[in-house]
């Protein structure tokens, strides 16, 4: 579990692992994280033993009353409602609210999904036992980012709660753990982990297979670990200087002889940005002696184009070029496609062991590439996103 910093109340480990927070002034709050944190998802199992509100930090910054910025989800079973609010200058609003029969000394499952949109704005998602429940969109600039953390109300200072089964990511991978959740919600957890697997041991496997099927979904595509995450993946490469040459003789049919000297190709795309581009101008065996280059147009295929005064100079391997290569936001097929790799596994697994066929070991191997798993409706997914060199068909 990661270190929070407690700002109000009393907060502790307890011996089976689980986070405790007690009343101390009407509130236990503890946060945890960066200010700079942005695009992530909290998830935890929650459970108000007395008092009259429990919730989830994000988007959280802070210095005096006054100078606190945050965004919690809160579960109230006085009233019996949730709520999606925000606090700034002092001040707290409702931005969203629904009716939710809730009880005291019950666990509830909590996501919430502090997402950055393609647009730059903001939006928080509120999942409960696996099914969303509010939503909050264009957020203002206000809370585009901040630490994460839980909250207890109360108004005796023995009120308390309990927080367990804590997890806290940013989406490397293709999906979250409450959509797979939600889409089998049908299946038992002693069916994937065994009778005597913990809550814990169910969600550690689901988040083991998300970034699973994530790393097979890059893998079937031929792109590098993380390319279709949010904003894309930086990426380093090399390519062979072609050098400037001089004109072919009149008759050649060679006619574009000058942007074929001019142009590069990357290997990932699409390219959202280029941040620099590198030539290396020592012989093999100097000392490298690089300067950055930086007259060059580039397109998103990959295309890089230079202006004729800084054409490359011919060599192996002595441009380098560092770029971004990705999509600004997950794409939504491909986000299907690793909950469906991963919702068709889990029922293959339990078919398998209910037929006899394997022994259930959470060390074992996984297999996405079973037609099974693998399913052809994927595959004509995935087939669209496989990466093509220039010329090929």
């Amino acid at each position: 579990m990661e270190k929070f910093e407690i700002l109000q109340g009393s907060w502790g480990i307890e011996s089976n692992g689980t986070l405790k927070g007690t009343v101390v002034d009407e509130n236990a709050r503890c946060i945890a994280g960066t200010e700079d944190d942005t695009d992530y998802e909290v998830f935890a199992t929650v459970k108000l033993v007395t008092g009259t509100a429990i919730g989830v930090y994000v988007f959280f910054t802070y210095g005096d009353a006054f100078e606190e910025r945050f965004i919690r989800c809160v579960l109230d079973p006085t009233n019996n409602k949730i709520t999606i609010e925000g606090g700034y200058n002092g001040a707290v609003a409702i931005l969203a609210s629904k009716t939710q029969t809730l009880a005291l000394n019950t666990e509830y499952v909590v996501s919430v999904y502090a997402k950055k949109e393609e647009d730059g704005t903001t939006s928080v998602l509120f999942y409960l036992n696996g099914v969303i429940q509010l939503r909050v969109e264009d957020l203002a600039e206000i809370f585009a980012s901040g630490l994460h953390g839980f909250l207890v109300e109360g108004t005796e200072e023995t009120d308390n709660a309990i927080f367990s089964n804590i997890h806290v990511h940013k989406p490397e991978y293709y999906s979250d753990l409450a959509t797979i959740l939600n889409q089998i919600r049908s299946i038992e957890k002693k069916d994937v982990v065994g009778k005597d697997g913990t809550q814990q041991d169910y969600y550690d496997y689901l988040t083991t297979l998300i970034s699973q099927a994530s790393q097979f979904v890059d893998g079937e595509t031929d792109r590098e670990n993380g390319f279709y995450q949010p904003n894309g993946v930086t990426i380093i490469e090399y390519a062979d200087g072609a050098g400037f040459y001089a004109p072919p003789a009149t008759n050649s049919l060679d006619t574009d002889w000058q942007e074929k000297a001019a142009t590069l190709y990357l290997k990932q795309r699409p390219v959202l940005s280029i941040t620099t581009i590198e030539q290396n101008s020592a012989a093999i065996g100097e000392t490298d002696a690089w300067a950055t280059l930086t007259k060059y147009r580039f397109h998103e295929h990959g295309q890089i184009m230079f202006a004729t005064s800084e054409i490359p100079l011919q060599g192996y391997k002595n441009v380098k070029i560092t770029y971004v290569a990705g999509y600004a936001k997950t794409p939504l097929d491909i986000q299907q496609c690793c909950q469906r790799l991963i919702v068709n596994y889990i029922h293959k697994l339990i078919g398998d062991r209910t037929a006899g066929f394997v022994q259930f070991s959470r060390g074992a191997a996984l297999n996405f590439g079973s037609p099974d798993v693998f399913s052809s409706d994927i595959k004509a997914v995935l087939k669209r996103y496989r990466l093509v060199g220039y010329g090929e068909m």
